[in-house]
């Protein structure tokens, strides 16, 4: 994925995103129901991710399916608690 959010520097990899970094660009961007947002995101993700499953085609790589929804789920439990 490419993109950039900024903290006090810019962070590309989604690894080193923390919920922080999205709060700092939300607050000035003039955005105030960030946390809020973040929150519903992160509790629709588990829904999201099987309908997206049962939707997929059968020749689908499960794998590639599992890792992409192991990065959603792993970042959405970050957004809930806030780390």
């Amino acid at each position: 994925m490419a993109m950039s959010l900024r903290g006090q520097n810019k962070h590309y990899h989604v690894k080193t995103i923390q919920p922080r970094h999205f709060l700092e660009t939300a607050k000035r961007e003039g955005y105030a129901n960030m946390e809020e947002s973040m929150r519903c995101l992160a509790a629709k993700a588990p829904t999201a991710l099987q309908e997206t499953a049962q939707k997929l085609p059968i020749d689908f790589p499960r794998e590639l399916f599992d890792m992409v929804a192991n990065g959603v789920l792993a970042m959405s439990d970050r957004l809930k608690s806030g780390d």
